[in-house]
């Protein structure tokens, strides 16, 4: 969320407390931001998709495996 908002290079400290721990309720927040964004898709492929890694691999140095 930070870097979609251009801030990814200043202080965020103050976005880390206010979404760390159980203060907002996510499911609700990304449930109608999800809801949005399938309405604004209007073409027949009506799947959402996302990237992620989620592998256990470490990921340090020049050179990352696979």
């Amino acid at each position: 969320m930070l870097t979609a908002s251009g801030n990814q290079f200043k202080d965020w400290s103050a976005a880390y407390r206010l979404f760390k721990g159980s203060r907002m309720n996510l499911k609700d927040i990304f449930g109608v931001i999800r809801k949005q964004v399938v309405l604004l898709n209007e073409s027949e492929d009506r799947y959402i998709y996302a990237h992620m890694d989620d592998t256990l691999l470490r990921k340090t140095g020049k050179k990352i495996y696979g």
